[in-house]
Parts: structure tokens; C-alpha cells; sequence
């Protein structure tokens, strides 16, 4: 494989053409090996339909074959990082859309723009993700204890806050996660403020009732 791979002697647009791709390979796949597969069965005919057949009507040989091409991928397989961020699932897979989107449309794809749209996808997640994490804190620590001193109120605000915070630190990548913070800092704001008008109409009805 690697004597394929070599530079081939010559000048003319066709040995250059094939050079080139070669120069691609060995420089896009730094690590390389080759494995030889003996044929997965031995009769002509069940060859056509090798993908209706089960394990055990392939050779043996070429089954343990398989197994050992498998465990050497798993084994030396790494992580795919991006702007020395570690992809999850996720990421990768919007990654991979990206490129197919850019494809689609005629375009190159770009590194520049695709790690733009998994930030701004990442980011639009943990903000969503700090909400939720947000409301079920007060959910769960107001639960029927509702009218509140203010200033116990907003400790249990800024507990919630901070929850969600570190959430979205934790989740959030790119330079655009100083303007999904603001976001996040602006909607808390208005949830603590929807909380505030609940806690005052209950401490109303409270008053009302005591009146009553």
C-alpha cells in the first residue's frame, strides 16, 4: 500500500494528476495500515447476496478476520476535536451536516463556518438546558411555600441562577457564549421578575384573607 502511495516519476498531467491525489491521501490519513480479508465465502453465487447471509455461513476465518480489523479501529480510534474542543455526538453530527449543507449549496465547506454553527447550536442548548435547570429549582424549593420575605425570595432566585450558570458554563463553547450568556442573564431576569408579581399577589391574597 504504501509503494502505491509513493510519487511516481514523471512530468505529464496525468502522472501529476495521480500524484496529487496521492500527496491528499498520505497527507489527510497520517496513520495508515492495511489489512487482507480472505473471501467472506466460498461459492460464486452466495458472494451476490453477502449481505442477506448470517455469521455462520461465512468462513470462519474470514469472521475472525472482521473481529480483528474491529478491536484494531476501536483501539486506535480518537476522539474528533475541533478547535481543540472534544466533539460529542451531537456536535459531530451538526458538524457533518454542516459540511453536506455547504455541499448542497454549491459551496466549499468551510472549518471557519461549520465550528460557528456548532457553537451557536451548543449554545442555544445550554440556554435552554440553564432554564429548565433554573425553573425546577424554584419549582422545587418554592413548592407551596409561597408568599415569601423578598429577600428570601432572591436567595433562592440567586441559588437558582447560579445553578444554571454553571450549567451553561459547563455546555456552552465558542466566542459566541458571551452573547448566549447575556440571553440567559436577560430571561432569568424576567422569570425572577414574573416571580416576584406571584409572590405579591400571594402575599395579597395572604393579607386579604387574614382581613377576612
Amino acid at each position: 500500500m504504501e509503494r502505491a502511495l509513493a510519487p511516481q516519476k514523471g512530468f505529464s498531467d496525468g502522472v501529476e494528476q495521480k500524484n496529487r491525489i496521492r500527496r491528499l491521501l498520505t497527507s489527510f490519513f497520517k496513520e495508515r495500515d492495511c489489512f487482507t480479508l480472505v473471501r467472506p465465502l466460498t461459492k460464486e453465487e452466495n458472494l451476490q447476496n453477502l449481505e442477506s447471509m448470517d455469521l455462520d455461513q461465512l468462513r470462519p476465518e474470514f469472521h475472525q478476520q472482521i473481529l480483528a480489523l474491529r478491536r484494531t479501529i476501536l483501539n486506535r480510534m480518537k476522539p474528533k476535536t475541533l478547535k481543540t474542543k472534544t466533539l460529542n455526538g451531537e456536535m459531530y453530527a451538526g458538524l457533518v451536516r454542516s459540511y453536506i449543507d455547504a455541499i448542497n449549496e454549491g459551496a466549499v465547506p468551510n472549518i471557519e463556518n461549520a465550528w460557528s454553527y456548532i457553537c451557536k447550536n451548543e449554545c442555544m442548548k445550554a440556554v435552554q438546558e440553564s432554564i429548565e435547570t433554573y425553573d425546577n429549582i424554584i419549582r422545587e424549593v418554592l413548592h407551596n411555600k409561597l408568599p415569601l420575605p423578598i429577600e428570601e425570595l432572591k436567595n433562592y432566585h440567586i441559588m437558582g441562577k447560579e445553578r444554571a450558570f454553571a450549567l451553561f458554563r459547563k455546555r456552552a463553547v465558542g466566542e459566541a457564549a458571551d452573547e448566549f450568556a447575556k440571553e440567559l442573564r436577560k430571561r432569568i431576569k424576567v422569570k425572577f421578575s414574573n416571580l416576584r408579581l406571584e409572590n405579591e399577589k400571594e402575599s395579597n391574597v395572604s393579607l386579604f384573607l387574614s382581613y377576612n
